[in-house]
């Protein structure tokens, strides 16, 4: 009954995170409009877009007023406005810099301010002004921009404000426009290319990611445009149910020849497209950025106009001189590897000006720095590599952890809560490489798969065998917990009266002899026997629950692994905020181990190196995200975060090197804690028994005893019930006392002697009684 619940919570899962995706109904009318959209575009000329909506010169909306007949004065200005054209033609201008042939450079106006605004009953607006940047030759840039890059950005002020076509009394989402700086990653795709006039332009997708400086606020767009590859530059806008951006596009190019180029490529690609939609039925056009493109709810979002440029090479990653060729050599290497010996492939840099025309705002980044797309699977592939080898370290540190606990008594005192979480993490990465190696395709494939392989033999197989054997064990020996109570107490025992003896030195008493008292060091609690009234667990109970297991664990990884990917969409401050509380809960798995020690008094349950090679392997990944600049995932250094981690890391380790040396209940209040057997008590001097205990020496300080174990001396201090001090009145040393153990039947061993014995059999080496559990 349990898994069929579970088997019907993984389909709603399923369904919740992965809904109906078939293509909507087919909608004439919006068919209808893509073509209308295509032959305003074809119709139109440079500097007049005509009725295109959401452009500046739009008669529907400025500054969020509707024209007002022939008397309405909303100023025409062209999208962009000239002012934004022209910070983006002297940044463009610096990043070319020495290739700019200044001697054919044409002479530009001072429209570095504002054109005078043109009124709508006037004549019809002029043309931009064409700012075509001449060079000498083509600069050594990457013909395909395939890749990401990123860095961060600043808001330009203009001063009067730049005019928008914003929504009166709307407030966009993820508007950016208030904020100063922050930070900005850039994906480019390059897909179509075409001559365009004697141009080599590429059809290219985009995707931007903005986010302010604290990480409070973000907004994440897809884009379309186009890509230069002779020069580097590229223009790409999103499109939406309010800006007809991709229609637009040509228009904002910042030159004629450009507009031309740029129309001539874009006119046949939009109308394959609009083409397949029909066949297809298929309404919902590739660049529309709201989700709901067919229509529905249509919540109003911010527009951006990207440009970009990408930085010459003009040195190589070892600093020798970079020219197109080589450059070229080492591109179509890297895209069509045939073993031939090229330099290191240089980073991808680029300078970008994002201007929103309905949010107002224009962003600029100068200097972002990525690689490409190839370089990028190069850089996955030994990221990859090198978790398959800490996973693979792992596995050899866990599988010598579990030759050492191959016991009953080794098995009982590891947490089984401890493994639970490390397998966990280990499934999760496993999940995780799996799909990297279904998205990323064929170039990390190999790679992928292999450390996936890794971390399900980690998980799965070591782990989970681990995990199924320590829970059969403890499973088992919960309800017949040894008790060291006598197993019918009477209400006043009495004690046996040895055999009468001449002889004034005899032996210690056997156990069996006083089996109704049984001497406890200290004095035994007022113990009872409730434990072990309960009924043990059979076989088949315990192999129900184990297949229950397996099920629950890997339903919850499914479930976690789901759980991923509707975070990805919170907001950026919840997000972070959950990641790190999750670095911080899944670095906790030694606290189950310590609670573990401190419930059952027990030490020495994991080996040194397990718990301080587990600790180095798992810190790996911590160290390369946050403190490594140039991760594959491209996230900001933040040693705090690696601090805060791996101290949290080393206290509990630390906590467990001192159960070992000062006991698992040092600084522990006992009072809330249930009674063990404490093995490294100290004789009491004045009780009869003990007294019949070993051989004094040192004046009646110690008592001498025989370690059957390796036929050794051991000398055990003594100590009176009144005070806690020996005879000379010198306190007793907690480290002192570990060097012996006294066992419940009044035997006492070396604590390497006995530990070493128990790991095997939890029985008495002279007398066979039953021990408790260390």
């Amino acid at each position: 009954m349990d898994q069929n619940r579970a088997l019907l919570l993984l389909i709603l899962l399923i369904i919740w995170f992965f809904p109906d995706s078939s293509s909507p109904p087919e909608d004439p009318k919006r068919i209808i409009h893509e073509h209308h959209l295509l032959e305003k575009l074809v119709n139109s000329t440079y500097g007049h877009p005509g009725s295109l909506t959401g452009l500046l010169s739009s008669p529907i909306l400025v500054n969020g007023t509707a024209p007002d007949g022939e008397n309405n004065t909303a100023p025409v200005v062209p999208t962009p406005p000239d002012v934004v054209r022209a910070q983006w033609f002297k940044l463009r201008r610096k990043v070319l810099g020495r290739y700019v042939d200044t001697d054919r450079e044409l002479v530009e106006a001072p429209a570095l301010e504002a054109p005078a605004l043109q009124r709508r009953h006037a004549s019809p607006a002029p043309k931009p002004p064409s700012r075509d940047l001449p060079l000498k030759s083509s600069p050594p840039v990457y013909q395909n921009a395939t890749g990401s890059i990123q860095g961060t950005w600043s808001k330009l002020l203009f001063n009067p404000p730049l005019p928008t076509t914003a929504l009166p009394n709307i407030t966009y989402p993820a508007n950016l426009s208030s904020l100063n700086e922050g930070k900005m990653i850039l994906a480019f795709e390059d897909s179509i290319e075409r001559e365009a006039q004697g141009k080599r332009l590429n059809v290219m997708k985009m995707g931007l990611r903005i986010r302010d400086k604290k990480g409070r606020h973000e907004a994440a767009v897809s884009l379309h445009g186009v890509h230069w590859g002779e020069t580097g530059e590229m223009v790409a806008v999103t499109t939406g149910e309010r800006f007809d951006g991709i229609f637009a596009l040509s228009h904002f190019t910042l030159s004629e020849s450009q507009f031309n180029q740029t129309k001539e490529l874009l006119v046949p690609s939009i109308n394959k497209t609009i083409t397949e939609m029909e066949q297809n039925r298929y309404t919902e056009a590739p660049w529309t950025q709201a989700p709901d493109g067919n229509g529905g709810e249509d919540k109003p979002q911010c527009e951006y106009i990207v440009y970009a440029q990408l930085h010459p090479v003009d040195y190589g990653v070892n600093g020798e001189p970079m020219d197109l060729d080589t450059l070229k050599d080492i591109e179509r290497e890297m895209r069509f590897p045939t073993g031939s010996a090229t330099p290191k492939p240089p980073p991808l840099i680029a300078s970008a000006m994002i201007y929103s025309p309905n949010c107002g705002s224009v962003l600029v980044a100068d200097g972002l720095e990525g690689k490409k797309l190839w370089a990028i699977y190069d850089q996955a592939t030994h990221f990859a590599l090198g978790a398959a080898v800490l996973a693979s370290l792992q596995i050899w540190v866990l599988i010598r952890q579990m030759n050492e606990s191959n016991t009953l008594s080794t098995i009982s005192r590891v947490s089984f809560w401890m493994i639970t979480m490390m397998a966990v993490v280990d499934g999760y990465c496993f999940f995780i490489f799996m799909a990297a190696a279904l998205l990323l395709g064929p170039a990390t494939f190999l790679a992928m798969v292999t450390v996936s392989f890794c971390y399900l033999m980690l998980s799965a197989v070591f782990g989970m065998r681990f995990l199924v054997t320590t829970y059969r064990v403890q499973r088992q020996s919960a309800p017949a917990t040894v008790t060291i109570a006598a197993p019918a107490p009477t209400p006043t025992p009495t004690p046996v009266a040895p055999p009468p003896s001449n002889t004034a030195d005899r032996l210690p008493m056997p156990a069996t002899a006083e089996a109704q008292t049984p001497l406890v060091i200290p004095p035994a609690p007022n113990t009872t026997t409730n434990q072990s009234t309960a009924a043990a667990v059979t076989d088949e109970e315990v192999n129900s629950e184990i297949g229950s297991l397996h099920m629950k664990f890997y339903f919850l990884l499914v479930g976690i692994f789901f759980f991923t990917l509707y975070v990805a969409t919170w907001p950026p401050f919840f997000r972070d905020l959950l990641v790190h509380s999750l670095l911080i809960l899944v670095n906790s798995y030694w606290v189950p181990q310590i609670h573990r020690n401190v419930m059952r008094g027990c030490r020495k349950a994991l080996q040194w190196e397990f718990v301080f090679g587990m600790s180095v392997l798992r810190l790996v990944p911590v160290f390369y995200f946050y403190f490594y600049p140039k991760n594959i995932f491209l996230l900001d250094p933040n040693p705090q975060a690696v601090a805060v981690i791996s101290g949290w890391v080393w206290i509990q380790c630390m906590v467990l090197v001192s159960q070992d040396v000062l006991g698992p209940r040092f600084l522990v209040p006992s009072r809330s804690l249930p009674q063990v057997y404490d093995y490294h008590s100290a004789l009491p001097v004045d009780e009869e028994a003990a007294q019949a205990m070993g051989s004094p020496v040192d004046g009646g300080r110690a008592r001498s005893f025989d370690c059957v174990v390796c036929m050794q001396t051991v000398e055990v201090p003594t100590a009176g019930t009144g005070d806690g001090r020996d005879g000379g009145g010198e306190p007793i040393g907690l480290l002192g006392r570990r060097g012996y153990m006294v066992t419940p039947c009044k035997h006492v061993f070396h604590t390497h002697c006995l530990e070493g014995w128990m790991r095997h059999r939890l029985q008495c080496p002279i007398c066979r009684n039953p021990l408790p559990a260390l």
